[in-house]
């Protein structure tokens, strides 16, 4: 049967909605026992079912067979012929994760051997052998009128009528503002431009809104991965914890939606691992057996803040200093200085891990520098706040979007650089006559005195190796010196902040970042190029 790509890619779009929810609806079918939520089973069950026929009709004959048996187990739930366990919907969890690999990899799914899952679940239900079908039959069938459905379906974004409407109206409305600009700026007198321009930068403004609307997901896309990792290493460590999630309406750029799962995953196995202590070293110190973990979502100034919560047994700061001592990380005179919130910073050092033995769970001496990493190429911060025997508290904060940057413009030499708001604390001007008193050179590192501390300074032309250099131009003259003021643009990047030296400051502005051509893709200190307002 030959079927067109857009037909196969409304397939797999359409099931991957129908499988977003089942796992943590079978979560809930779980914990509601032998008080079964029927009409939640029914939820699932349409899902599966939704599922089976259409791939039936597709010819994706191994999704058709593991969804049918799927299907069968669920029919005998709705009608309380089977009471729900753990052993029983972890059977149903795998088949579910199998079913969703499959259809992300449509163009081999009649490849994939689901014959144990399939015999898995009919145990489960005793049901008879020979009313299962025939899996492996037309295996070849469709595998070539799908091998382009993958790409297809990637492309594809479902996005709500309401928005596109907006957006369909704003373009009329530039397609009336570009008529009158061209009328005015035909007339000899340009009558009009003022009111025109004005016109055109407030519906410019709004269809930039409304497409970043178009790249809005909510959090939930990713909060909802976390039950059912909460749920099986819970069980695989021995351990209860309870899971409650807030702001899963919470939107953020698709962009980031995509590149903060795995850095989150990792933080809330680390929770349960390190943090949620077992059930009875809990109960002995006054605890409920059962721990908590909350995840958060919120708006703050601008940004997302995500926290990940536990009320664990917490992180002792001089338990990270004896381990960072031993592996050579700090000094014993930086040790004795350290404060508890400089010592929690630890954790995101290189290498740094306090697990006390090593498992496949966490504790390889790798990740939390990882997690830093990224969340900073993302334009984030993360700290860390704990106490002993009371918890952990991660706090995660990360820009909404990636495609446009407020950004503050510098000029050093002749060239001009952007630099992202969200890196930026505070913006420092140094007067001639007060370099000498702020400005110290302390082991070869020159820093500034900044309200009784020391920051390191970077000068930007050094860094970049820019032809014009300031200090020569100061040196130049006593004149020079007097009028010139020194600028400092003090940043903020993961847990480092220094003071960046340059030349002038400029206003701030929104900039669409575009990626660095082929010939400059290599540049460490550049991550992209954008056109400003003058051309």
């Amino acid at each position: 049967m030959d079927f067109d790509d857009e037909l196969l890619a409304e397939f797999v779009v359409e099931a991957d909605e129908h499988l977003a929810d089942v796992e943590n609806q079978l979560l809930r079918i779980e914990q509601s026992g032998e008080d079964i939520d029927v009409e939640l089973v029914n939820e699932v069950f349409r899902a599966i079912h939704s599922i089976k026929g259409a791939a039936g009709f597709l010819g994706m004959t191994r999704v058709n067979d593991l969804a049918h048996s799927l299907e069968n187990l669920l029919n005998q739930m709705r009608n309380r012929e089977l009471v729900p366990t753990s052993p029983m919907i972890d059977v149903m969890l795998q088949a579910a994760d199998t079913l969703h690999g499959m259809i992300g990899d449509i163009q081999h799914s009649n490849e994939v051997d689901v014959s144990d899952h399939i015999a898995a679940l009919e145990k489960i239900g005793q049901a008879d052998p020979t009313t299962r079908s025939k899996s492996g039959s037309s295996v070849k069938k469709s595998a070539a009128t799908v091998e382009s459905a993958q790409g297809v379906a990637e492309a594809n974004i479902r996005v709500p009528v309401g928005v596109l409407d907006k957006l369909m109206n704003l373009a009329g409305e530039l397609v009336l503002s570009r008529n009158q600009l061209m009328q005015a700026v035909a007339s000899d007198e340009h009558v009009g431009l003022d009111a025109i321009a004005t016109r055109l930068d407030q519906v410019t403004s709004e269809v930039q809104e409304s497409i970043m609307q178009t790249r809005m997901q909510a959090m939930g896309t990713v909060f909802d991965r976390f039950p059912r990792v909460v749920r099986d290493l819970s069980n695989k460590l021995g351990k209860q914890c309870k899971l409650n999630i807030e702001g899963k309406e919470v939107e953020v750029d698709k962009t980031i939606i995509e590149a903060i799962g795995d850095p989150m995953t990792h933080l809330v196995r680390n929770s349960i691992d390190h943090g949620i202590e077992m059930p009875e070293v809990r109960q002995q110190a006054g605890k409920p057996a059962q721990g908590t973990m909350n995840l958060r979502a919120s708006y703050q100034a601008g940004k997302v803040r995500i926290e990940i919560e536990d009320d664990g047994a917490g992180i002792d700061p001089r338990k990270l200093i004896e381990k960072a001592l031993s592996k050579g990380v700090v000094t014993p005179s930086q040790a004795e200085t350290m404060s508890d919130r400089e010592a929690m910073r630890l954790i995101f050092h290189p290498g740094f891990s306090m697990a006390e033995k090593v498992t496949d769970v966490s504790g390889r001496g790798v990740g939390m520098d990882v997690v830093r990493t990224n969340i900073s190429k993302l334009g984030g911060t993360i700290d860390v706040d704990s106490e002993v025997g009371v918890g952990t508290n991660i706090v995660i904060t990360l820009p909404l979007t990636l495609a446009i940057i407020p950004s503050l413009i510098i000029q050093n030499g002749e060239e001009l650089f952007a630099i992202p708001q969200v890196n930026i604390v505070e913006l420092v001007r140094i007067r001639p006559q007060e370099l000498d008193q702020q400005l110290r050179w302390v082991k070869d590192a020159e820093v500034l005195r900044l309200r009784g501390s020391l920051l390191p300074m970077i000068r930007l032309n050094r860094v970049l190796a820019m032809p014009v250099d300031r200090e020569e131009i100061l040196s130049g003259s006593t004149q020079a010196k007097l009028k010139a003021a020194t600028n400092v643009v003090v940043v903020e990047t993961g847990q480092h902040r220094f003071g960046l030296v340059v030349d002038a400051l400029y206003d701030s502005e929104e900039i669409v970042v575009k990626p660095l051509g082929r010939h400059l893709q290599n540049i460490p200190c550049l991550s992209g190029a954008t056109i400003l307002g003058d051309g």
